[in-house]
């Protein structure tokens, strides 16, 4: 299999079939084979991983979904109210295509009935 590089050195790509695993430390685990690749720093951060307590994993995980959230682009202001309006107006347009549909087999199932 032929290695991909990136051109950007900082960019870390991963295969489709075995993604990136990054560990708390900020170490990369290479696919599936990782732990049992002959190196045993790798090993061990995954059985240290696998030992933390319960509130040791809940710190990392909102550490980490902290991290994530300041990497995040949050939209301004005036977005956020055009498209609350964008959802509410199409909101109301389709109720109102539905309900006329609605109201118009109503009346056709009546009229079939009535015979």
């Amino acid at each position: 299999m032929v290695e991909q590089r990136s051109p950007k050195p900082q960019v870390v790509s991963s295969r489709l079939a075995a993604p990136a695993i990054f560990t708390s430390s900020g170490r990369m685990l290479r696919g599936r084979g990782a732990e049992t690749d002959g190196s045993g720093a790798l090993k061990n951060e995954k059985l240290m991983e696998r030992n933390m307590s319960i509130f040791a994993k809940i710190r990392t995980f909102i550490e980490e979904t902290m991290e994530e959230m300041r990497k995040s682009s949050w939209p301004t202001r005036d977005q956020l109210l055009e498209s609350t309006l964008l959802v509410i107006v199409t909101m109301i347009l389709v109720s109102v295509f539905v309900w006329v549909i609605d109201q118009l087999l109503s009346k056709i199932i009546t009229f079939l009935i009535s015979f």
